[in-house]
């Protein structure tokens, strides 16, 4: 699958914004880069995963009880010195996921989520070019049967 293809951040039919074009021309900030689509400001050029968790559905006490058939992982942009969140199902699963990404722990200084029931997904991006962040994902049920995890680097 090309990553033109995969539904993320909410901005999959809308023309580059103008902060996606300040991110791509080198002035790379949380002013220019935050909220930004990774493929439409090219920063995913040359982008890695960081780390990446499997998603578990969870008893009452937060325990990991079963596998979701999904996958979280926190990406990072050398380029543009940024990270987003991708969660994509296992082969010919298809359910609904959801994902962001924070700066980091908590959820003071995130994107906002983004929910699709195509079973891959990613976030927008925040600039987290010296700073720990989190990927989030939410995939495979309704609440409180829902599965999830985190990952940060």
């Amino acid at each position: 699958m090309r990553s033109d293809d995969i539904p993320r951040g909410g901005t999959a039919d809308l023309p580059r914004r103008v902060s996606d074009r300040l991110c791509d021309q080198g002035r790379k900030s949380a002013q220019t880069c935050d909220g930004t689509d990774p493929v439409r400001s090219r920063c995913d050029d040359g982008a890695y995963t960081v780390a990446s968790s499997r998603l578990w559905y969870h008893d009452g006490r937060g325990r990991a009880t079963r596998p979701a058939g999904a996958t979280v992982e926190l990406r990072y942009s050398p380029r543009c010195g940024t990270n987003w969140s991708r969660v994509a199902l296992d082969e010919g699963r298809t359910a609904p996921v959801g994902v962001l990404v924070c700066r980091g722990e908590g959820f003071d200084d995130c994107t906002e989520t983004y929910a699709t029931r195509n079973g891959t997904a990613y976030s927008d991006q925040l600039y987290a070019k010296d700073v720990e962040a989190t990927a989030y994902a939410l995939c495979c049920g309704v609440w409180p049967d829902i599965a999830s995890a985190w990952v940060k680097g």
